[in-house]
């Protein structure tokens, strides 16, 4: 692709620009309004993976205290 480096560099300037805004122009017209129409289904994606991480601590936790107290009652025995 012809001028590749030098187009990336140009977009990458206009990006990082205060004066041309390029990063909030993108935000503005494309992530915030996707982020608006998608907001339900990242809240909920959001909530799944905090039941998860919850229920995944909990069997570990569980499963924690389980090996402590078979490795404590082994060396109780011995």
């Amino acid at each position: 692709f012809p001028f590749y480096y030098e187009i990336k560099i140009i977009l990458v300037l206009w990006l990082l620009s205060p004066a041309t805004k390029g990063s909030s122009i993108l935000y503005r017209r494309f992530v915030h309004p996707a982020l608006i129409r998608r907001e339900a289904e990242i809240d909920d994606a959001l909530a799944r993976a905090t039941e998860q991480g919850y229920t995944a601590v909990l069997h570990l936790g569980t499963k924690g205290v389980n090996y402590a107290t078979t490795v404590l009652m082994q060396t109780a025995i011995k």
